[in-house]
């Protein structure tokens, strides 16, 4: 459960919408709607000024990840949740949920209605396809059937609704290295388990690799003509440049998506600088690379402290931020930043500091 000042109060302000509702019922009278949201603050438009300033203008892109939690939050007022995405300045939003919820239909009509809002204040919209189609050994078989149904239930929730209220592309994940013993979500079959133990051209690494890039095909087919924002590892152009892999450069990836998005997890800007600059000077293509940052919520027993910026205070927060963005921003491939997810930023941002 998420924990923010603001949050503490929801259900105060749950009570107080229940009872003013109640009275007007009973005295006749109407009043308008009462937000169950904590309004947003002097201090808040302050922060999301700041954040614009640090991004914009060497950035191209300002991404949020929005998971089901926030989905649900902003259900009732999907209008609340574009106001504040437009307030800090989000160009694109990444839903990171179960595409098989799109065969529900009550969660469709709450997606609907968020992305409704968001793409009417020009913000774009991606879902997110998890990387299951990985784990199927055959993927001519039934990863093929795994994708063209993911892609079909994306495709279908477009077809319900105008142009300019669609989906406008797919962000795939294609993360072979958690093709591993230690995943619990593999089905049965696959020959291959990815390890430090296991680099070198051919040896199982590669091969999960070259795994990966099928499947990719497969899914860029499947998706035309919608564009790929195509998710994976900071480490794997490293890796492949090293000799460790054959293949797997962010050139590599850059013949199937429109863009890539580096995930870019550390604690500190000149870390992060250091995971993500050969990517950048190496790749070919002009504005075509995201950096994605860690923003989730923190729960008490996992390390998200280590792998984000989720604890700094906003200070450090857009200190960090601004070192990162004029360093990465002077390479030409450089197109924005992501955040995962938006969740955790909003606890930031609302913060009363």
């Amino acid at each position: 459960m998420r924990i923010s000042i603001g949050r503490m109060l929801l259900i105060m302000f749950l009570f107080a919408a229940g009872a003013g509702i109640l009275c007007s019922c009973m005295s006749g009278k109407s009043d308008n709607k009462i937000s169950a949201l904590p309004p947003i603050t002097a201090e808040m438009k302050a922060k999301a000024d700041e954040l614009k300033k640090t991004l914009f203008p060497a950035c191209r892109e300002f991404g949020v990840f929005i998971t089901v939690n926030t989905i649900d939050l902003y259900e009732q007022e999907p209008e609340a949740l574009g106001e504040r995405l437009t307030l800090l300045g989000v160009t694109d939003a990444y839903f990171d949920v179960d595409i098989n919820l799109l065969k529900k239909s009550d969660f469709t009509k709450k997606l609907h209605k968020i992305v409704n809002e968001l793409r009417k204040r020009n913000i774009r919209c991606c879902p997110v396809i998890g990387d299951e189609p990985m784990y199927h050994p055959d993927h001519k078989g039934d990863g093929v059937s795994v994708i063209k149904n993911t892609v079909s239930e994306i495709k279908s929730f477009n077809r319900w609704v105008s142009k300019e209220k669609e989906f406008t592309g797919i962000a795939p994940v294609i993360n072979p290295h958690r093709v591993n013993s230690g995943n619990i979500n593999i089905k049965n079959g696959m020959i291959y388990s990815w390890s430090e133990k296991t680099y070198g051209k051919n040896g199982e690494n590669d091969m999960l690799m070259k795994h990966a890039f099928d499947v990719l095909a497969d899914i860029r087919k499947a998706a035309e003509p919608l564009p790929l924002s195509i998710i994976i590892e900071h480490y794997y152009h490293t890796r492949t440049v090293k000799g460790d892999l054959s293949i797997g450069t962010i050139n590599d990836f850059m013949k199937y998506g429109d863009h890539v998005i580096l995930t870019s997890y550390a604690k500190y800007s000149n870390e992060i600088k250091t995971l993500v600059l050969n990517a950048l000077k190496d790749c070919k293509k002009d504005d075509s690379v995201v950096l994605c940052l860690r923003t989730a919520r923190t729960i008490y027993g996992d390390d998200s402290e280590s792998v984000s910026f989720t604890r700094k205070k906003w200070k450090q927060f857009i200190s960090d931020l601004n070192a990162l963005v004029q360093a990465t921003s002077k390479y030409k491939s450089f197109h924005g930043i992501a955040f995962r997810e938006f969740e955790g930023l909003e606890v930031q941002w609302e913060k009363v500091e």
